[in-house]
């Protein structure tokens, strides 16, 4: 009988144990579960700009994914360092994520004091890259890429240039090929390719520095000429814009990539689930058949996540640094 009783009593702990173990279990599980509320995507831009454009079509295709909304949120200033700064001082739970061009991370640090090192964040993946376009309004005297730079080179200093911010892709890329073509631009810095194209248009400023999207229905309703792209490929569908290949300067050849990221510390497996649910969302329709990302617009998907990312942007910092030094902009900390 007592026999019988301890092992009632011991049967008895055991399922408690198991009942125990099985919520705990659950509740972990619970816990882990990523995500289960909305996540936020600060662009380190105004809206209108190829960076926002790019950011509200995945934010759009990835939800299914995520099984959460994804929220744009505009934080334009300093070239985009002052949004990224803000991504790298966020909460590391994977609920808050930045997705900045390359000069956010590789070039305005060298000439500007920024809030944050590569060491802030945590890489998630790069997501497209693609051209910057240099163009003129329809009026500008010089009809073909040859004719512009022989303006400018009669003209130095006279030309302006609408342009992102200091250090920003489209400056660096603008001072490589006018310092390989030996001409003199003034650059005229604003807070965003929106701003940009405004002042282009109103005739404020003579050149207009930006990615394709947001200038292509000005292109294409002839108002505005491409006169060249800073890549070695051109753009499908761009009548006489001239390749750096075709001005004979390969070597200035800069391509704007852009990527998401997070502040350091999200967990592995938090930047798993969003690394996948990028990769997947770049495979839907939303994604692949927009005209945003078209072949018109020189935009190219492509997927490069985790380390190989995070090293390629060191790579890109620590050669960025030497084109400044050629170029002597001088790597002065504003």
């Amino acid at each position: 009988m007592k026999l019988e009783k301890r092992w009632r009593v011991l049967g008895m702990g055991l399922v408690a144990i198991l009942v125990v173990g099985a919520f705990w279990v659950e509740k972990a599980g619970a816990q882990e579960k990523f995500p289960t509320g909305p996540v936020s995507l600060i662009v380190p831009a105004a809206p209108g700009g190829g960076t926002d454009i790019v950011a509200r079509i995945f934010a759009e295709a990835i939800e299914p994914y995520l099984g959460q909304k994804m929220v744009i949120l505009n934080k334009p200033g300093a070239g985009g360092s002052m949004g990224i700064a803000e991504t790298a001082k966020a909460r590391p739970d994977g609920y808050t994520l930045g997705i900045t061009p390359v000069s956010t991370l590789t070039m305005i640090p060298h000439v500007l004091k920024v809030p944050y090192t590569l060491d802030d964040f945590s890489y998630v993946a790069q997501i497209t890259q693609a051209p910057i376009i240099f163009c003129v309004r329809e009026d500008f005297p010089a009809k073909t890429p040859k004719e512009f730079f022989d303006y400018a080179k009669q003209n130095p200093g006279k030309l302006t240039v609408g342009m992102d911010g200091i250090g920003s892709i489209m400056h660096i890329c603008g001072e490589k090929v006018f310092h390989a073509m030996g001409v003199k631009l003034k650059s005229v810095h604003f807070g965003g390719t929106g701003e940009i194209i405004k002042a282009f248009l109103g005739g404020h400023v003579d050149v207009c520095a930006t990615s394709v999207q947001p200038i292509m229905p000005h292109l294409e309703s002839g108002k505005v000429r491409a006169v060249f792209c800073s890549t070695k490929d051109n753009v499908e569908g761009i009548k006489g814009m001239a390749t750096v290949v075709d001005l004979g300067v390969p070597q200035a050849e800069t391509i704007s990539w852009r990527g998401i990221f997070g502040p350091k510390g999200i967990p592995a497996d938090r930047i798993t689930v969003l690394e996948q649910a990028l990769m997947k969302a770049a495979q839907t329709d939303t994604v692949k058949n927009n005209a945003a990302l078209s072949p018109k617009t020189g935009e190219k998907l492509i997927h490069v996540a985790g380390k190989p990312f995070e090293q390629k942007v060191r790579a890109e910092y620590e050669s960025t640094e030497a084109i400044m030094k050629t170029l002597d902009l001088g790597l002065k900390k504003q």
